[in-house]
Parts: C-alpha cells; structure tokens; sequence
C-alpha cells in the first residue's frame, strides 16, 4: 500500500536514490527524442509497449505502432526498462500518462496543453526533498509542494485525453514552469484519497 510515512533513510542515501530518479527520467527523455527525432515518430505515436515486459504490455497502441516509435524497443528508443531501487518508493512502477498539464510547461490548455509524463509514485520523503533541492525547486528544510488539484495516472496509449486534463498546479508551488519535481497530492484519479503520497514528475513532450 501506498504511504508517506517517515523516511530511516540518511540525507546522504537520499541524496544518491534522488541522483538515480532524475538520471533515469533524463534517459526516458532521451528515449523519446531519439523515437521522435530518429524514428519520425509523432507524439501520438510514441510507445511504453514491451511485449516482454507484463507491466509495459499494458500500454499497447491500437493499432500498435512500429518498433521505432517503442522507447524500450532497441529498434526505437533503446532505453533499458527499469523499476525504482529499493528504497526510492514503496516499490510502485513508474507511469506515463497524457492526461496532466503542468502550468506554465506548453500551453496549458485544457487538453490540447496536457504533457506526455511520466511519473514514479509513492516517493520516500526524504527522496522527494533530495530531488527538489538537486533541481532548485526547494531549499534544505522548506516542505514539499503541495500540488492544490488532482492528478491522473491512467496509462499512455497514444491518445492526450481531452476530457481528462489535470492540471498539476499550485499558484504559491515552487515547480510552477518546471518540467521536473517531487510534489505531494492528496487526491488521485478524480477523487481517490492517496494518503499524502509523494509523486516525482517528468515532463517527456511538453505540448
């Protein structure tokens, strides 16, 4: 189960787990230029598929797309698939959506404006604060941004939901305009209680 409780993890540790999530998000971005910019894939048509991977073969396009536009196909974005260390999280798999905008990231609007993201759920706090500081967002001993709405984890397969469109915002939050953060939501999926639990954000096409 989900849940924020208080981290035993040394300042140092959580130092290097932050280093890890933002090195492997950089590498998913990676991935999706390369399907993007090599392959001529649209962002419509970029894919988490992998039909060896039980988890990723939930994000199948219909019709699927050709191997050059799968970001961990090695004919497309050729990014090795791999699941959070231990300790990062509560062992929650990491998720890509094209349901959620960031404010000022794109433009914004209400589903044209959502983001391609990705997110890893359920962050150790310490973690989350290691992040934020490696990215400039927070200063050691400010709180976590708390994100004021909602946000939506339903999984990627080549459509940015014009009816779903949630916005990832908090006028006074520090990541406003950042295609990178560790925030705390209350609320997942339109109104389903998350217990405080910590998301890192990545932002892969900003739309």
């Amino acid at each position: 189960t989900m849940n924020s409780s208080t981290s035993n993890l040394t300042k140092e540790e959580a130092r290097v787990y932050a280093q890890d999530v933002i090195s492997y998000a950089n590498r998913l971005s990676r991935g999706v230029q390369r399907v993007m910019a090599v392959g001529g894939c649209s962002e419509n048509d970029i894919s988490f598929f992998l039909t060896t991977n039980t988890l990723l073969a939930a994000y199948e396009h219909t019709p699927e797309v050709d191997d050059k536009c799968k970001v961990f196909h090695e004919s497309g974005g050729s990014i090795t698939w791999l699941t959070a260390p231990e300790g990062v999280n509560d062992g929650s798999d990491w998720i890509f959506t094209g349901n959620n905008r960031i404010r000022d990231i794109g433009s914004y609007l209400h589903g044209t404006g959502n983001e391609l993201v990705a997110f890893l759920p359920a962050v150790d706090n310490r973690v989350c604060e290691q992040i934020n500081q490696i990215l400039n967002i927070t200063k050691s001993g400010d709180p976590i941004p708390l994100d004021d709405a909602d946000l939506s984890t339903d999984l990627f397969t080549g459509e940015y939901s014009t009816s779903i469109s949630r916005a990832i915002y908090n006028p006074s939050a520090a990541y406003v305009g950042k295609s990178s953060a560790c925030f705390k939501t209350e609320t997942i999926d339109g109104s389903i209680p998350s217990g405080d639990v910590y998301y890192f954000y990545h932002v892969l096409v900003a739309r």
